[in-house]
């Protein structure tokens, strides 16, 4: 049930997901500023200025002059990250210093009307290659910040794919005196592009505490079973030791170069763990990019490139080519452990939006050899437009009979006339629903 609505305008574009602490609205906005709307009539309540906004128009770089990508202004664009340890709201923001935009660590306090608690200068050199540094003006974070270990974690990519640029991950520490750590998924013969955007999806951490993201265009690994230097089109599992960031596991797809070549970006989603899986493999991430194939991936050895049948794909499975992601799957599950017994009755669920295409719904099950797969077994009647939002599916817990599944609709890249489109996917409205007779979802909301 909506207990509220409201509707407030806020200036410059508001690319990030807006956070709701407790009763605290917080949205952050391309003009570097941080807006907090009361949360029943949507009054602000505070706001607080970062700085001056990079204006790409005015750049003194040409290049970026033309870059048609977030006009006017670059300023907070990734996700924020809430840390419950000290009440603190944390994201990286491009911020101009004298004729330069730079990036920055912000964290604020939300309980003193947003009082700037941390601002940390990212820049340096990565850890695992010294020949380059990272630049302010060249790189874009748009990936949801990461909380994991005592730090805040980032990603970079590109502005408007204009280079030099690089895949980036910065670590940064929220302690007194913050230390930042850079690495890049480009190092060695040609450090260059392999952005890590996700199409603003989050850098993901499961609960070994092991990190996941996905990287887009560059030079693709080649055939081998261990992360070498270039990583672009990749699956990337990364850890931290002794100061230094590494990759420690990767998947990239056996034909990434012809995905490259094609602009057809495997990063352009996010990834997703799930919080179940089978017997066999009981730690799953989905990964799907612009060819909208939904890969299924075991966390605990990702597979390399290559390392499959024949030099295929060594995956726990993989759908056929449905419309490409710019966003990243929702996943339902009420069953820790999937099996062959419990199957049938279970209702785990992973809800796929695809470029200009019906929202899906994918049941998963068990495979003879324990691995999980899907199975499309419900869509919507309506169609939606390029930049549709990323699916979100809320429920009381794991209770499957009060599942919903929310969508934002476009029309296209403007957002005109986008609305807010729920779905009934509750166990008793999916439960006669299979791959050979798929069922309609039944909407419920539209505003």
């Amino acid at each position: 049930k909506l207990v509220h609505m409201f509707r407030t305008t806020v200036p410059g574009q508001v690319s990030a997901q807006p956070l709701v602490v407790g009763s605290t609205v917080i949205v952050v906005t391309e003009n570097d500023w941080v807006y907090v709307p009361d949360a029943t009539t949507g009054a602000i309540s505070w706001s607080r200025h970062l700085g001056s906004a990079f204006v790409i128009t005015k750049s003194s770089n040409p290049k970026l002059r033309i870059c048609g990508d977030l006009v006017p202004n670059i300023g907070v664009t990734g996700t924020p990250v809430y840390d419950p340890a000290n009440g603190f709201v944390y994201f990286f923001a491009n911020v101009m210093s004298g004729r330069w935009p730079h990036w920055y660590l912000y964290g604020i306090d939300p309980a003193h009307s947003g009082a700037i608690v941390q601002k940390t200068f990212i820049a340096g050199h990565p850890t695992n290659d010294s020949r380059i540094s990272f630049s302010g003006t060249m790189q874009g974070e748009r990936a949801g910040a990461l909380l994991e270990g005592g730090a805040i974690w980032g990603a970079f990519a590109s502005h408007c794919d204009k280079r030099p640029y690089a895949g980036y991950v910065a670590r940064v520490t929220t302690s007194s005196k913050p230390a930042v750590r850079l690495w890049t998924d480009e190092s060695g013969a040609a450090p260059d592009q392999a952005g890590i955007w996700q199409s603003g999806g989050g850098i993901v951490a499961d609960p070994q505490g092991r990190i996941y993201l996905t990287s887009g265009n560059g030079i693709s690994p080649p055939r081998t079973s261990r992360p070498p230097g270039q990583l672009a089109e990749s699956v990337m599992r990364l850890g931290y030791s002794r100061g230094k960031i590494s990759a420690r596991d990767f998947f990239s797809p056996a034909n990434a170069p012809k995905l490259d070549a094609a602009d057809t970006d495997f990063g352009s989603g996010g990834p997703v763990g799930l919080p179940f899986g089978t017997s066999s493999y009981p730690d799953v991430l989905a990964q799907a990019g612009k060819d909208g194939r939904i890969f299924l991936l075991n966390r605990d050895n990702l597979g390399g490139r290559e390392q499959g049948h024949g030099s295929g794909d060594a995956v726990l499975g993989v759908t056929k080519p449905y419309r490409g992601e710019w966003d990243h799957p929702a996943v339902f599950g009420n069953t820790s452990t999937l099996t062959a017994a419990n199957a049938g009755s279970a209702r785990d669920y992973l809800y796929y939006m695809g470029q200009s295409d019906y929202l899906r719904v994918f049941k998963f099950g068990v495979s003879s050899s324990g691995k999980p797969t899907l199975s499309d077994v419900a869509n919507t009647a309506l169609k939606f437009g390029y930049t549709s939002g990323s699916p979100a599916v809320t429920s009381n817990g794991t209770n499957a009979a009060t599942a919903v599944l929310w969508e934002v609709f476009d029309y296209g890249p403007s957002g005109k006339g986008g609305a807010l489109e729920a779905y009934n996917v509750s166990s008793k409205a999916l439960s006669k629903c299979t791959s050979a007779k798929p069922c309609r979802l039944s909407p419920i909301w539209h505003h």
